[in-house]
């Protein structure tokens, strides 16, 4: 098992591999209408690099960029040009909290511009 990815100074490490599950978006995050959407996603992580696609309208578009992480934080730079014809506040970017158990990958970040919350629940593949 070679178990490197991203940049890491800390001790909890992801493994370079392919990570696959669920992605949920919650709209007006905190108030009382609140709702979400949910749709099935796969990050790859290979070394300081990642790549994302998603299968419906809400889960992130096509994605590839630079990462690193140190702590229980991980950071996502997206590096490719994008049309207009989504909603961008879907493209994964900014600092993320994660935790990693050798299996599970979960992942979320609030953006209280936009009232909202991101989370992705994965697997190794």
């Amino acid at each position: 098992m070679l178990v490197v990815g991203c940049s890491d100074s800390a001790s909890q490490k992801l493994e370079i591999g392919t990570y696959s599950g669920e992605y949920t978006v919650f709209n007006n995050y905190g108030s009382s209408e609140e709702y979400s959407d949910s749709g099935v996603t796969e990050l790859t992580i290979d070394q300081d690099s990642y790549h994302i696609t998603g299968e419906t309208y809400i889960t992130p578009p096509f994605s590839i960029g630079h990462c690193n992480w140190t702590g229980t934080s991980i950071t996502f730079q997206d590096t490719i040009a994008h049309t207009a014809e989504f909603d961008w506040t879907l493209i994964i970017g900014g600092t993320y909290n994660y935790s990693y158990d050798g299996n599970a990958l979960e992942m979320s970040q609030v953006d209280t511009d936009n009232n909202r919350k991101y989370t992705y629940s994965l697997t190794k593949d």
